[in-house]
């Protein structure tokens, strides 16, 4: 349970730190690749 909340925390301080240094850039890839692996799989 600690190694989660770690990663999730690690994968919290990237997505600010993205969001202001690269104006969200790469966030909105990773969604967009998310979005398409689920079309992809039917989910």
């Amino acid at each position: 349970m600690k190694g989660l909340l770690l990663a999730v925390g690690i994968l919290l301080a990237l997505y600010v730190v993205d969001q202001h240094s690269n104006h969200g850039q790469y966030t909105d890839a990773v969604q967009r690749m998310a979005s398409q692996m689920r079309h992809s799989f039917g989910v």
